[in-house]
């Protein structure tokens, strides 16, 4: 059994005066990895950046406290946090979370798409149909690596608006949530 560790959170927060929506949206993220993987040319535990959740306070917080139910079961962990301290940290990086354009961001965005491959074009019709109707047609682009081709909707993370309509769109349960790219700005 392998156990996911986290070894920082960081979020960025998009104000509703710039997004336009009636409150303020988040992107939270972890960079962590399996126990058990590690990079072949460093010998070091391997690890990355990925989105835990978007939307607002509630919503990120609400799946942090999810993370957490995986402390107990011995699933996750982050260096000595109890659950409790987890959830306390995420609020903590929550409340405190810079604009994500601002030059003190831990995270910037990158590669921001929302992908479907022609199961999951099926499977998830009602996000692709609403993506359609605000986008247009999506790219193609055949690097889905054991995916097969994608069909793609791309968002301009430099844009406020943009982002908002890619929150909107990509609420947690949404097909394809982990293929946003997180890169850390600093390390």
């Amino acid at each position: 059994m392998s156990t996911h560790i986290i070894d920082q959170v960081a979020a960025v927060k998009f104000p509703k005066e710039r997004t336009g929506h009636y409150d303020h949206l988040y992107l939270i993220a972890t960079e962590g990895g399996s126990n058990n993987c590690f990079n072949s040319q460093t010998g070091k535990r391997a690890r990355a950046w990925s989105p835990m959740q978007a939307g607002q306070h509630y919503k990120c917080l609400a799946r942090a406290c999810e993370w957490a139910a995986d402390f107990c079961g011995g699933c996750a962990r982050m260096n000595r946090l109890s659950p409790e301290g987890f959830i306390r940290h995420c609020r903590q990086t929550l409340d405190t979370a810079p604009d994500y354009d601002s030059p003190n961001r831990a995270i910037t965005l990158e590669r921001i798409a929302i992908t479907f491959n022609a199961e999951e074009k099926v499977a998830h019709k009602f996000y692709y149909e609403r993506l359609l109707e605000k986008r247009g047609q999506p790219e193609q682009r055949d690097q889905g690596y054991l995916r097969g081709d994608l069909e793609a909707f791309p968002f301009n993370y430099q844009d406020s608006r943009d982002m908002a309509c890619f929150i909107e769109h990509l609420p947690y349960q949404s097909p394809l949530w982990h293929h946003v790219t997180v890169i850390p700005t600093r390390w």
